[in-house]
């Protein structure tokens, strides 16, 4: 059974009278399985951005370019 074209295309060539599109699919889906954590933390990244400014102030009272006093006035004016 050989369908081109339309979403007709990834079922035929899984089907057991072609298992090279089964065998040819299977490490495009372990891969996108591997992937999937990966991708899961990129996107929780993005949705914290009200942390951000903090995380960046407490990163710079770490580092030593601002004291505790500046970081103390720098937090209250986040608020």
């Amino acid at each position: 059974m050989i369908i081109i074209g339309g979403s007709f295309t990834l079922i035929a060539s899984l089907t057991v009278e072609n298992p090279i599109g089964i065998i040819l699919s299977l490490p495009t889906l372990i891969i996108s399985l591997i992937q999937l954590p990966k991708r899961k933390k990129q996107f929780d990244g993005l949705s914290k951005t009200d942390d951000e400014p903090l995380t960046v102030l407490k990163m710079r009272l770490a580092k030593g370019e601002i004291t505790k006093e500046e970081f103390d006035k720098i937090k209250e004016d986040l608020k």
